[in-house]
């Protein structure tokens, strides 16, 4: 019965024990499950943390990236405008400068240099020009025929060259100290497109002193003079007019003063008219009293007939009723 008793008790204290164990255990398990917990908890706040502080460190890297990105953006749209305004400048003063500084001083440059390049040429082509008709006239002094002969060619070939002073004195000279009349003519055709005076005394001269002849000599006197004002040789054209009865010579210079308005002054001087014989102002008359000779003289009738020529005819050929 004893044993009985103890066993019971036994067997309470150990079901108590295991009781106290159990609730003990059980309670320190709890604590270990609450620790876990919180551990659990403090890695996934921690785990949190970080996330969300690499979440925070990615967002801020993304930031400053989408920040720097833009403003390199705005750095490039910024230098493209600056750089499109620099092209654009210099397209437009590029070309400026181009011609101001380059295509302008080279041109100027250029066009001097033709100038002077044109100029030296032309200095050289008249002195050799000059020379060679020194040399022709000098020919024109030679016994030898043939070398005289190629000299006047020459001169006659090139009259469009012109003379000048010195060369027309020394042909004047060789005309004076020839006589050849053909050949003088020659060099009187050559040199009587020239204005000048040591020529205009020869022909005056010429006029004043020389019996009339028919030739080449009073055509080229009167081509000469038609360049002048009438009254400076109307004195001598008279002396010459008054030598050779004036028929010739009146004809020939109204066929070159018709040219200027010096031909009205030659119809109109009395000196010259008076001095014309009655065969030669019957030449002028023809039929109509000269008014067949306008044409030739490109005159207009109504000019024509104020003349003192037409009232000189009128007078000699008006039958009287």
């Amino acid at each position: 019965m004893f044993k009985k008793i103890l066993l019971i008790l036994f067997l309470i204290f150990f079901v108590f024990s295991f009781s106290q164990t159990y609730t003990s255990n059980n309670n320190q398990q709890s604590k270990k499950i609450e620790l876990l917990n919180k551990k659990v908890d403090s890695l996934i706040s921690e785990q949190n943390g970080i996330k969300t502080k690499i979440l925070e460190e990615r967002i801020n890297q993304a930031t400053e990236t989408i920040t720097n990105q833009s403003s390199m953006i705005s750095s490039f749209g910024t230098l493209y405008t600056v750089i499109t305004i620099i092209l654009a400048f210099i397209g437009v003063v590029l070309p400026i400068l181009t011609y101001q500084f380059g295509i302008k001083p080279s041109r100027d440059a250029l066009k001097e240099f033709e100038e002077k390049s044109e100029t030296k040429f032309n200095t050289f082509l008249k002195e050799r020009r000059v020379k060679e008709f020194d040399n022709a006239i000098e020919n024109l002094k030679s016994e030898d025929n043939q070398v005289r002969t190629n000299g006047l060619n020459f001169l006659t070939f090139n009259i469009h060259y012109g003379f000048n002073k010195n060369q027309i004195l020394k042909i004047l000279e060789i005309i004076s100290n020839t006589n050849d009349e053909s050949f003088s003519d020659q060099l009187l055709h050559c040199i009587s497109q020239e204005r000048n005076e040591d020529l205009k005394k020869y022909y005056l001269r010429y006029l004043q002193t020389t019996t009339y002849k028919p030739g080449a000599t009073i055509y080229y006197c009167l081509t000469f003079l038609s360049y002048y004002n009438y009254n400076e040789y109307k004195n001598e054209l008279k002396t010459y007019i008054s030598n050779d009865n004036g028929f010739s010579t009146f004809l020939t210079a109204c066929s070159h003063l018709c040219k200027n308005n010096d031909f009205i002054d030659l119809l109109n001087d009395k000196s010259i008219i008076d001095n014309l014989s009655l065969e030669s102002l019957a030449y002028f008359h023809g039929t109509d009293l000269g008014i067949h000779h306008i044409n030739n003289w490109k005159l207009n009738e109504g000019v024509y007939k104020t003349t003192y020529l037409y009232e000189k005819l009128k007078e000699k050929f008006t039958p009287v009723n």
